[in-house]
């Protein structure tokens, strides 16, 4: 993330983010304020939470998160998917009840889930920022207009912005590479609780024609690149 950035935008203080992701393992230098289980079967790997949480908001100063005075609210779901969703929909009205401003889903699925859609859409039209990473296989959640859909520099297809995909994050406290859209993903969500900081009711159009007015355009659906 670039430091003008943060200067300009604020480190992301009194805004709550909700990472919807893998189980929780405690990392260094990373904080949640709560972490709840919605999965009945926990299959996943714990270590990608703690990693998207860290890139969010870790206060490492070595590798520092995009908005490191954020609030991180961790929602265990992923364990579910190939079982179904499960408690998708459950998570995301729990995150709004911690009064999240915005909501992290570094992940896509080849399957949609019509209660979680419907959920989506009201946080959009209340002002809550929702962030997925896009995927050119599986494309939900991120292909729901009401989601900010966040591909890497080089992808094509439908998304609307491109964000730098590697980062330095801890791993059972060993500092290793992460990268992927589930960084990007990160990242924007990051940069959306910056601005929430300054701007509090900023929306998902408004957030992007922001950036859009400061990034190089892409293709299609893409209008901007944010390079880390």
């Amino acid at each position: 993330m670039k430091s003008s950035w943060r200067g300009n935008t604020g480190t992301g203080n009194g805004v709550k983010v909700a990472v919807l992701d893998s189980l929780w393992a405690p990392e260094p230098y990373i904080f949640p304020a709560s972490v709840k289980r919605f999965i009945h079967h926990p299959e996943s790997v714990p270590s990608h939470a703690a990693k998207v949480a860290q890139v969010i908001g870790s206060l490492n100063p070595t590798a520092m998160g995009v908005a490191p005075a954020c609030e991180i609210y961790i929602a265990e779901v992923i364990g579910d998917l190939v079982r179904g969703w499960g408690g998708l929909a459950e998570a995301l009205l729990w995150a709004e009840a911690q009064g999240c401003q915005v909501i992290n889903m570094s992940f896509a699925c080849p399957t949609s889930d019509q209660v979680s859609e419907k959920i989506m859409q009201r946080l959009d039209e209340k002002g809550m920022i929702l962030t997925a990473s896009f995927n050119a296989y599986m494309h939900w959640p991120h292909e729901l207009p009401w989601v900010i859909a966040v591909g890497m520099p080089h992808q094509h297809g439908q998304m609307d912005i491109q964000v730098d995909g590697e980062a330095g994050v801890l791993e059972s406290g060993v500092a290793v590479p992460f990268r992927g859209t589930s960084v990007a993903c990160a990242r924007l969500a990051g940069i959306a609780a910056c601005t929430k900081e300054i701007n509090p009711s900023i929306t998902r159009q408004q957030l992007l024609r922001q950036l859009r007015c400061q990034m190089a355009p892409g293709g299609a659906r893409t209008q901007a690149t944010l390079a880390a």
